[in-house]
């Protein structure tokens, strides 16, 4: 996945290359915390699996400092499946398992740590300092949709965001 990062300067803007290959075993934005496992929800309400399809991505998106983000557009891309058994959700497989916990409304929140960093293009005038990333994916199953974050720690971990809907398999 490939997306670009201009920063606008002065009467000018340089473009700033970033390459986020991040790979997703299923993977949101950073509107909403994670669920205390105080929080969760134990009726089976939400159990079982659900499937995770980014839906929309917009072409532009702006982050901290100025940055405008050109975003890859991942609409129809499979996201992954989430398993959900008594408010503990898992996402993942094999060695890659994320966990997390599911309220009462239906939300949660999977943050998922990459050893993928951002980087600017060799060419540009500007340089990102704090480039750790992971991947942020969150929604409510109630209402079935949610969003994916590829987060970048120099914008606050906020970066492209996609729309995501969840629907129960």
């Amino acid at each position: 996945m490939h997306n670009k990062i201009i920063r606008k300067h002065s009467a000018h803007s340089l473009a700033i290359g970033l390459l986020l290959c991040v790979t997703l075993q299923g993977c949101a934005s950073t509107a909403l915390r994670p669920v205390s496992e105080d929080n969760k929800y134990t009726s089976s309400k939400y159990n079982g699996n659900w499937q995770s399809k980014a839906v929309r991505t917009a072409s532009k998106q702006y982050a901290a400092g100025g940055w405008e983000l050109t975003c890859a557009d991942l609409a129809g891309s499979d996201l992954g499946t989430i398993n959900v058994n008594n408010g503990v959700a898992t996402l993942g497989n094999g060695n890659n398992i994320s966990t997390t916990f599911v309220n009462k409304a239906g939300k949660f929140r999977f943050e998922i740590p990459t050893t993928e960093v951002a980087a600017a293009h060799g060419t540009s005038d500007f340089s990102l300092n704090n480039t750790q990333m992971k991947v942020i994916l969150h929604g409510s199953l109630k209402k079935e949709s949610g969003k994916l974050t590829f987060a970048i720690a120099e914008f606050g971990h906020n970066g492209c965001t996609t729309k995501v809907a969840f629907n129960k398999v």
